[in-house]
């Protein structure tokens, strides 16, 4: 497997962000069959939530390569690392969701 991705990330109201994205990829059996030609793509967008100036959960809404609209959401309470700049410590949420 193959793939290339970028992304913009913007703050808009604590805690909330959005991002918008798009991603470029392949899988094949052998790494010959690896290269740039017929790479599947899908590009999206995204509203996130945030605390301690890092993304803990995230719902996302993409389209393209060739499979029609997704939708899916992610959360990771082990990028929490405080409420707000100065905090110290953790919020005492750990894993993945």
């Amino acid at each position: 497997m193959v793939a290339y991705g970028v992304t913009y990330e913007r703050r808009l109201i604590d805690p909330f962000g959005f991002f918008i994205f798009a991603q470029w990829g392949k899988v094949g059996l052998d790494v010959g069959e690896l290269d740039f030609d017929r790479l599947k793509r899908s590009i999206g967008f995204g509203i996130a939530f945030r605390l301690g100036g890092r993304a803990v959960a995230e719902v996302s809404f993409a389209w393209g390569g060739g499979e029609g609209p997704q939708t899916y959401s992610t959360g990771n309470t082990n990028n929490a690392i405080g409420f707000g700049a100065r905090a110290a410590g953790t919020v005492g949420l750990r894993g993945v969701f």
